[in-house]
């Protein structure tokens, strides 16, 4: 009998350390829509725009933010970006992008992300075309970031070649304001984002809620890793 209220009191331990790690940050996604209405481009090349080198194989968490410039994509949108500089390799890269889902404040229940974007540039900072991008879905699990929220996650596999040097970070600006149904603890559905639809597997049963696409998110809601294609 003993073995088992402690087996209990255990259990109940680990479900309230487990949610308290999964507590997700807010902000006021409506004000942020409104200051970004108000935002001017920063540059019209990306030759004007400064890189952060990104290593390889260790993940770099960010945000987009007010502070952030913003340029005027060539799918005709506005928004605030990053600017990475990807390690030179002798072989494929992966590179792999993770958005956050996170609260809006002083609106319980309801959820935002940033529905990002990648676009990829040659040595002389122009766009290269080609590069495919993988969109999925991905629920928390203990597994994989047991501490994170829901996310979505973009991969792209960059080949080798000399003049891919650079990414960009943005959000679809398309999505920006636009409240979608997301799966909670459902395991297949088709969730439109950005420019088409992701296949998330599973079944229809579960809980949905909504997000909606915000031009900036609070500290950490992006990730990006570059490593070799295959690791």
């Amino acid at each position: 009998m003993t073995s088992v209220k402690f087996f209990k009191h255990s259990f109940l331990l680990f479900l309230l350390f487990a949610s308290a790690g999964c507590v997700t940050p807010s902000m006021d996604v409506s004000g942020a829509i409104n200051t970004y209405r108000e935002v001017q481009p920063c540059c019209t090349t990306f030759q004007q725009v400064s890189f952060e080198k990104l290593p390889r194989n260790e993940g770099r968490s960010f945000t987009l933010a007010a502070t952030d410039p913003a340029f005027l994509f060539r799918d005709g949108g506005l928004s605030y970006f990053r600017a990475f500089e990807i390690p030179e390799s002798a072989k494929d890269s992966e590179v792999i992008l993770r958005s956050y889902i996170f609260g809006i404040k002083n609106n319980p229940g309801n959820m935002a992300v940033i529905y990002p974007d990648m676009e990829f540039l040659d040595r002389d900072k122009r766009p290269i075309e080609g590069i495919k991008v993988d969109y999925t879905y991905l629920l928390s699990s203990l597994t994989d970031e047991p501490n994170s929220s829901h996310r979505f996650q973009l991969t792209a596999i960059v080949p080798h070649q000399d003049n891919l040097r650079y990414v960009i970070v943005h959000a679809a600006s398309d999505q920006l304001g636009v409240t979608k149904l997301l799966p909670g603890n459902q395991s297949e559905l088709t969730v439109p984002i950005g420019r088409g639809f992701v296949p998330v597997g599973g079944n229809a049963r579960g809980t949905m809620y909504r997000a909606t696409g915000s031009p900036v998110g609070p500290a950490d809601s992006l990730r990006i890793k570059v490593r070799q294609a295959g690791d």
